[in-house]
């Protein structure tokens, strides 16, 4: 099924569509509030179309269409009909209906919870309208496919599901402009459903081990479920071709590092994972071993050990309720999945909430299968009257599957959005999974009461909790009130309406504790994830202001947001955001990294951009961190993790977490993930920092913006623009050494990989600022002279290498006119950069394995890879490859 097909042409043609419709909009001056306004009315007409198509409207399969074209004395279709069905139809009860209203719409399901109510744009602008001929073209349009409410796969190609809603609204043109100017992006679905499992799964194991600790003993019925089948809970990804035999020319590099020269090769069919080098899928064997013998011992028994070993929780979960005996264990799993409260307070068109409602459905469907087996063995039914209970509230729903979404709708969901649109398309999402489980159009009653627990407002402005409030008024929990006096916190008298209006409509305020009253009354939220919006504060000044926040000096709107989650957590609550990578490695993210310390556990993976990226289209480096409360400060980081695009669909189930909390630096955390890369941080550590013996007239010339090499000269490299002639360029770096020799065994190591891999341990992975350099452990007053002179010589070949391999390059820039200036390939020189590691490893004293390590680290990607074989890859911002024999450890 051509699906991708589909859903293109679908888009292109609704761009189209919008445009059109937006440019006949009337009433709005400006083009941004008709665009706004558009995508907000098609999602709704969208949402309309869906029940039409399953008879809900009146009977009527084409009910838009064909009132439409009843006959009428007023003037437009929209403000004749369509804001009466969308504003009083489809959200006042029946009883409370005008009789003129129902001879209008005809029988028409009302519901619940916001998804209809009017625009900010309404509101502002009652004389907005819009032609019939626009409805026409919108119609024309939809009809062109067949509309399904179910979630299952198309079967024919012009079929649309419901979850086309919220992409064409992430999607839309000022949304998407909007949401980039305030720094958020698309997630998705596999970044939402790793977050999802990895916090939510561990957050409900928790606290129904407070409920029932019998059952989580260490040798209890829960954690036998790994000793007895560790493979179960292994994803495939991670077990995938670690037990057949490896080839006899792979094998003999386990015993014999200098044997392992075909390692950097793919992987043979069977054994690697797509694009995986038997350097990686001996690496993953390895691990994978480890983890079966850890789990089969009952070494793994512990909730956050799940998500350390990157487990398959899901099933584990699912399973652990489907086996139990215990009904006790099962009330406990009930009560946890019921009291669970889930918050993405940035939610967009909330992609996080249905991840997290993907994760809860099937543990809902696991309790009640559960249940309704006791009920049906029980020599004493007595005994189980609540799941009988529960059983009856089940069956007072159309079926089964509507209540537990409903369920999890109702009570574990909660969301929180500035732009109000959004938070609409959130809801129609929502009552739109709650609609495709309804039979009949009677069925659509039970979904009355539905109050959606998404609201709009600014998660950065308002109180948090109560006692954050000082005398508001007795005991009050009314949002104007607290409004007022949050104003005066901001120096805004409310006795002046027109100045405080104005400050109220640009802050946005939302009061937490008064908003979602039972959970921040109950310690606040159980679980929270998200993916807030990366952008400065000082691009919102003239919207909003940021008051009383200890990352004020962060600058940046994620920082706040992690912030302000930390707040609005329950104390035993659980955390999972994707940021920009950047808050776990610089200095100006101090105050963001202070608030991961204390006893708690972290876990962080960190993502490049090349050769792909988590975000199509967006090059930000990102990082996803997990929190738990624990009894000690932990610390768990993995590799920076690069990969081809045929190798996404298994980038979080490889995930490979270790221990990274003794590889202390300053406002970082390690990106490492094996056991050889703590032992070299070891050795490393003793040695003096190369800052300190910094300083002279000598100078090593290096690029400060690496990718795959750092390029570090003892000459100036050649460079040229119009309008200052010759000269270093900007993108270029010096540092003051002492005398030339010493300048020959610094630039030897600043081009070592080595260094290279210090550069991406605790950088931001694309500048070289000279806090890595300074605090790099070279130890040059220590060296002996021996090594001195050996890396002055290397050197000496290495820069006349750089120079034979340079390719003198010509821009044109509008600022500096026509630029001449040389690049250069260390990747062409990869074999002295080698024999630099090797000088280096007998100085810090490394064994062969931490050199094979250092040698080969990364060099899939350092590299490139063409027709099979690892080639050098070229200048770091190209992909330039050329053709070479592969380079491969030797040993030392």
């Amino acid at each position: 099924m051509a699906r991708g097909r589909v859903v293109k042409g679908f888009y292109d043609r609704f761009w189209k569509e919008h445009e059109a419709f937006s440019s006949l909009v009337e009433g709005l001056a400006a083009p941004g509030d008709r665009e706004r306004f558009a995508s907000v009315t098609l999602g709704q007409l969208i949402f309309v179309t869906f029940v039409q198509r399953r008879g809900f409207l009146d009977d009527d399969r084409d009910y838009l269409r064909n009132r439409l074209w009843l006959p009428r004395r007023r003037p437009t279709f929209f403000r004749h009909f369509l804001r009466r069905l969308f504003h009083e139809g489809l959200t006042s009860p029946k009883a409370e209906r005008k009789a003129d209203l129902d001879a209008l719409l005809g029988r028409v399901p009302s519901f619940n919870g916001g998804a209809f109510d009017p625009s900010e744009l309404e509101l502002a602008h009652p004389d907005l309208d819009v032609p019939d001929e626009a409805f026409e073209r919108v119609f024309d349009f939809f009809d062109a496919y067949r509309w399904h409410l179910d979630d299952r796969p198309p079967a024919a190609e012009n079929e649309i599901r419901p979850d086309i809603l919220g992409t064409l609204f992430e999607q839309s043109v000022n949304f998407r402009q909007e949401r980039k100017e305030k720094g958020a992006y698309y997630t998705g679905e596999d970044i939402t459903e790793y977050i999802a499992r990895a916090t939510i799964i561990p957050s409900l194991l928790g606290a129904t081990a407070e409920r029932c600790p019998d059952s989580f003993r260490p040798d209890g019925p829960v954690w036998r479920l790994l000793r007895d089948d560790p493979d179960r809970y292994l994803f495939e990804a991670a077990r995938h071709g670690v037990d057949r035999s490896l080839p006899a020319e792979v094998a003999v590099g386990l015993r014999d590092v200098k044997r392992r020269e075909g390692w950097n090769r793919p992987s043979a069919d069977g054994y690697g994972l797509p694009t995986e080098t038997w350097r990686e899928h001996v690496a993953r064997r390895e691990r994978c071993h480890e983890v079966r013998r850890q789990m089969r011992s009952g070494k793994v028994r512990a909730v956050d050990d799940l998500v350390t070993h990157n487990l398959d929780v899901r099933r584990f979960a699912e399973d652990a309720i489907a086996s139990c005996t215990d009904p006790a264990f099962l009330r406990a799993v009930w009560a946890a999945l019921r009291g669970l409260s889930v918050l993405d307070p940035t939610c967009g068109a909330g992609a996080f909430l249905f991840a997290a409602l993907d994760v809860l459905e099937p543990l809902y469907d696991a309790c009640l299968n559960r249940m309704e087996a006791l009920l049906r063995e029980a020599k004493r039914p007595e005994e189980f009257r609540d799941f009988a209970a529960i059983r009856e509230d089940v069956e007072r729903h159309p079926n089964r599957r509507l209540f537990v979404l409903k369920s999890i709708v109702v009570r574990n969901l909660y969301g929180v959005d500035l732009m109000k649109e959004a938070t609409a398309v959130c809801k129609l999402r929502l009552l739109l999974k709650l609609i495709a489980q309804a039979r009949t159009a009677a069925d659509l009653e039970s979904l009355r009461d539905v109050d959606f627990n998404v609201r709009a407002g600014n998660a950065l402005v308002g109180f948090a909790r109560s006692e954050e409030v000082t005398r508001p008024g007795k005991g009050t929990l009314d949002a104007a009130r607290l409004d007022r006096h949050l104003a005066g916190e901001y120096g805004i008298d409310a006795g002046r309406a027109e100045a405080f209006r104005a400050w109220r409509a640009g802050h946005r305020p939302f009061h937490w504790f008064a908003e979602f009253r039972e959970v921040m009354a109950s310690g606040g939220f159980d679980v929270i994830l998200g993916n807030p919006p990366y952008v400065e504060s000082a691009k919102v000044r003239d919207q909003y202001a940021i008051r009383g926040y200890a990352t004020e000096g962060c600058g940046n709107l994620y920082a706040h947001v992690v912030e302000r989650s930390k707040a609005l957590l329950a104390p035993r609550g659980r955390a999972g955001m994707i940021v920009p990578h950047s808050a776990f490695c610089t200095d100006r993210m101090a105050p963001l990294l202070g608030l991961f310390a204390g006893p708690k556990t972290t876990w962080v993976s960190t993502y490049d951009i090349r050769p792909s990226k988590l975000f199509a289209g967006v090059d930000q480096r990102l990082a996803i961190y997990l929190t738990a409360p624990s009894a000690a400060q932990r610390t768990y980081g993995t590799r920076y993790q690069r990969w081809h695009e045929a190798a996404r669909p298994h980038l979080f189930r490889r995930l490979r977490y270790a221990d990274v909390g003794a590889m202390v630096y300053p406002n970082a955390v390690a990106k490492a993930e094996d056991d050889v890369e703590r032992r070299i941080w070891e050795k490393l550590r003793r040695r003096r920092p190369l800052g300190d013996d910094l300083g002279g007239r000598a100078r090593v010339y290096y690029h400060n913006a690496p990718r795959y090499w750092v390029r570090a000269m003892t000459f100036a490299p050649y460079f040229r623009n119009a309008r200052d002639g010759a000269k270093v360029s900007a993108q270029v770096k010096s540092l003051p050494v002492g005398s030339r020799a010493a300048a020959a065994v610094t630039a030897a190591a600043l081009n070592s990989s080595l260094f290279y891999w210090w550069f991406l341990l605790f950088s931001d992975s694309r500048h070289l600022n000279r806090r890595e350099i300074d605090r790099f452990p070279l130890g040059l007053g220590e060296m002996a002279d021996a090594a001195k002179q050996e890396l002055q010589a290397l050197c000496g070949r290495l820069m006349e290498d750089y120079r034979r391999h340079a390719t003198r390059k010509t821009c044109q820039y509008q600022a500096t006119g026509r630029v001449v200036y040389d690049e250069f390939f260390p990747g062409r020189s990869k074999g002295l950069l080698d024999e630099i590691d090797r000088i280096l490893a007998r100085h810090y004293g490394f064994t062969g394995e931490e050199l094979d390590f250092l040698v080969n680290y990364d060099v899939k990607f350092r590299m490139g890879r063409e027709d099979g074989r690892l080639t050098p890859t070229g200048a770091d911002e190209t992909d330039f490859i050329f053709p070479s024999r592969p380079v491969y450890f030797t040993g030392l």
